[in-house]
């Protein structure tokens, strides 16, 4: 009959066996005789009907004997041996069958076959199709997607692209543009702005911040450094100057003057003044000192010395409040450690070379006007005159003692009067002394 005993996958195609197995029992095609237990039909399809439509206690394959199943009465199923005569129940053959059947037909056919299969089906159907489209392309893809989309959109475009992307994003835009670029960046961003430039540059930079200010100026530099500031100004310079130093300081001034200078140096010290003076000279020196005082002078001089000294190397911690206003040409080169608080007005224009380390604390009002010289050995010539009591002549000074807080410092011993080396008038006078600290 060119085909095979009935195959029945649902109950509506039951329903019609059993209506027309009414009078008799008949044949259908499933069988377990390869297999005990395991149906199959003739045709090769799969056995997926459910259970239910066995008759009770069925199939118990009497004697072992049973394989092949029967439809009975009511649309139930029952096994008997397969060699028992009675009516049997085929498919509906095809209208027009294949002139060339596939030696390889599939288990599980499908129930609404196309009127107009492909001339050229797939070699490698995929393994898990989706529901068919009630409204197939008339024109369908010559190169199908090897993973096609498990969720296709329910609104595809009317106008394809003829050259899609092999890596789809998995996130697309919901609001795509309408005039997309026609050269794409290969690296696009990962965050991209939300409010892109009208009117993008041409010429992108090749290697961009990646903290970009959020107040770009509207008027960029045509030739920007290539090495700027990684600390840039909050308060740039509303008109920066048109040649700017090609060595800046690496430590600007926290307070730069307004008006800054038309003719600025070329050669800025490396150590500019924390504080330098509002109104600057208009004629500074071509050879300003490399260690400048910490505290200047609040009103300096208006005349200042037209060949200064040296500055000390190691100047002085507490300098004089009322310095001489007409200092020393030739100042010393190892000045006491102890100044005088209150120095004469009138110093000598002869200094001697050879000061006393422990000097009177109340000189003579009237000193004397030629030092004594070569007083004699073994005794102590005094620069002063000696004033004795009235009727004391100068062999009564003899034993004679001088106290000091109630201890005695010398006895005078021997006293002569002459004028010899000294060219003056004078005592010589030898003491016996008692305290050598005095």
């Amino acid at each position: 009959y060119d085909t095979h005993l009935a195959s029945i996958h649902n109950s509506d195609e039951n329903t019609v066996a059993g209506n027309l197995c009414t009078t008799n029992n008949c044949w259908i095609g499933l069988n377990d005789r390869a297999n005990e237990g395991n149906f199959t039909y003739t045709d090769g399809t799969s056995f997926d009907h459910p259970p239910a439509t066995w008759g009770s206690g069925l199939p118990d394959n009497l004697g072992g004997q049973e394989h092949c199943i029967q439809l009975i009465s009511g649309g139930y199923w029952n096994d008997l041996p397969c060699q028992s005569n009675m009516p049997f129940l085929c498919n509906t053959p095809t209208e027009s069958p294949t002139t060339d059947p596939t030696s390889d037909p599939t288990n599980d056919p499908t129930r609404d076959p196309t009127i107009d299969p492909t001339a050229d089906p797939t070699q490698d159907p995929t393994a898990n199709p989706t529901e068919p489209t009630s409204d197939p392309t008339n024109d369908p893809t010559v190169d199908p997607t090897i993973d096609p989309t498990t969720d296709p959109t329910t609104d595809p475009t009317i106008d394809p692209t003829s050259d899609p992307t092999v890596d789809p994003t998995i996130d697309p835009t919901a609001d795509p543009t309408s005039d997309p670029t026609v050269d794409p960046t290969s690296d696009p961003t990962i965050d991209p702005t939300s409010d892109p430039t009208t009117d993008p540059t041409n010429d992108p930079t090749t290697d961009p911040t990646i903290d970009p200010t959020y107040d770009p100026t509207v008027d960029p530099t045509i030739d920007p450094t290539s090495d700027p500031t990684t600390d840039p100004t909050k308060n740039p310079s509303t008109d920066p100057t048109l040649a700017p130093s090609t060595a800046p300081t690496f430590s600007p001034s926290l307070a730069p003057t307004s008006p800054p200078t038309s003719a600025p140096s070329t050669a800025p010290t490396f150590s500019p003044s924390i504080a330098p003076t509002t109104p600057p000279t208009s004629d500074p020196t071509t050879a300003p000192t490399f260690s400048p005082t910490l505290t200047p002078s609040a009103p300096p001089t208006s005349s200042p010395s037209t060949a200064p000294t040296n500055p000390s190397a190691s100047p002085t911690t507490d300098p004089t409040r009322d310095p001489t206003s007409d200092p020393t040409n030739d100042p010393t080169t190892d000045p006491t450690v102890d100044p005088t608080v209150d120095p004469t007005s009138d110093p000598t224009v002869d200094p001697t070379s050879d000061p006393t380390y422990d000097p009177t604390l109340f000189p003579t009002a009237s000193p004397t006007k030629s030092t004594s010289k070569a007083c004699g050995i073994n005794t102590f010539c005094y620069e002063a005159y000696l004033q004795p009591m009235a009727g004391m002549t100068v062999s009564d000074t003899i034993g004679v003692s001088s106290t000091v807080n109630g201890e005695v410092n010398y006895h005078i011993i021997q006293t002569t009067i002459g004028d010899t080396t000294c060219n003056r008038p004078y005592i010589d006078v030898t003491f016996e002394e008692t305290d050598f600290n005095d």
